[in-house]
């Protein structure tokens, strides 16, 4: 169970998917369907929603992205190897949003829904891609269109060498 930012929304997660009610009313608003739902997070406006059934369901969709007033699904996304809730972050002035895929981190812009849905469509050449290794954890500074981006060293070892590489990134500037 998960009270969207502004308490709007009220999101149950059960095995036919997350079940939306109006928050302030508990009215029935809809249901998001994905088998197994067991987590879910909205963005700080609550425009967006993103549902997990967690990465044990190898053959399903295991991450969807939903915009809640309409209820549509716009993307989903198969679990990669040790990845959660964690790998999608929304920026908190409501304009971006990160997702972390291993080796990479995607930007899009949250402007409408049909914009999104046109960037996450768009080939690789044109989306706002950028390549790290082993890329663990992504985290929005309040500052706008900045992220840190903490990436492990692949062969770590804590007795001969730092573990951790923290970059600044910012989004406009691509730099």
């Amino acid at each position: 169970m998960v009270f969207s930012p502004r308490g709007s929304y009220l999101a149950i997660c059960t095995n036919e998917g997350v079940h939306l009610y109006v928050g302030n009313s508990l009215k029935y608003k809809g249901l998001l369907r994905q088998a197994g739902s067991i987590d879910a997070k909205f963005s700080y406006d609550e425009r967006f929603v993103i549902t997990s059934n967690g990465n044990l369901r190898k053959n399903r969709e295991n991450f969807i992205i939903w915009a809640v007033e309409e209820e549509i699904k716009i993307k989903s996304y198969r679990a990669q190897r040790g990845q959660n809730m964690e790998a999608f972050e929304f920026s908190q002035d409501n304009e971006n949003l990160a997702i972390c895929l291993g080796h990479e981190v995607t930007f899009y812009k949250l402007t409408t829904v049909e914009d999104l849905r046109k960037q996450i469509r768009a080939p690789e050449e044109e989306q706002h891609i950028i390549k790290a290794n082993f890329v663990q954890k992504i985290a929005w500074l309040k500052s706008k269109n900045d992220i840190i981006v903490m990436c492990y060293e692949p062969d770590y070892n804590p007795m001969s060498a730092a573990a951790t590489k923290i970059f600044l990134y910012n989004c406009e500037t691509k730099v």
